[in-house]
């Protein structure tokens, strides 16, 4: 399905591997162009090399720490200046970056929450210090126990809502609550 993304701009945050890399991933496969960030260098580079090579989407790595606001701004600075964006939709990502207002909406702006469950990533399953994750079976089972579906999410499955989110096809969605966890969380937030 055509999600309408091709040509169009995101940003994702702590998108070196999981959750963050695949939505990176899904949004690139949909034709849009990425910016990635987080904290670790070398791992934040080899995440973009391998989304550029499976998308040959643009795909533009800052290192960054979110929790710093001087970050934040720095990595929406560069990807204003390096992806291009158009001047009209500046502030609006300037504006959405510095808080979060009821009326963004007139703007064509979207706020969704999406609330990841247990996934095989590398921070629930141990990585290796090469940044690839090698699943220990038992450990696997043992939470996937305490799943209602039985399982773990894969991290594309995350990253396709994240990107449908991010769609056309998803314009007049806004201020929902997206619970991607096979079942596990037992409350609405």
């Amino acid at each position: 399905m055509d999600l309408g993304l091709h040509g169009k701009v995101a940003l994702v945050g702590a998108s070196s591997k999981g959750l963050g890399k695949a939505s990176a991933l899904a949004l690139a496969c949909e034709g849009a162009r990425v910016t990635i960030c987080a904290r670790n260098r070398a791992h934040l580079e080899a995440a973009a090399d391998e989304i550029r090579r499976e998308t040959h989407a643009r795909v533009l790595a800052v290192p960054a720490d979110l929790t710093k606001a001087e970050d934040i701004h720095r990595v929406v600075a560069a990807t204003v200046e390096n992806i291009d964006l158009s001047n009209g939709i500046r502030p609006g990502i300037a504006g959405l970056m510095k808080a979060i207002m009821p009326d963004l909406a007139k703007d064509g702006i979207t706020i969704n929450l999406v609330l990841p469950g247990m996934f095989l990533t590398s921070r629930i399953l141990g990585g290796l210090a090469d940044g690839t994750v090698e699943i220990d079976r038992a450990v696997e089972s043992q939470i996937a126990a305490s799943i209602p579906m039985g399982r773990l999410g894969r991290p594309i499955e995350l990253g396709q809502l994240v990107a449908f989110l991010a769609s056309e096809q998803a314009a007049y969605i806004t201020g929902a609550v997206y619970q991607v966890d096979g079942g596990k969380i037992k409350s609405n937030l």
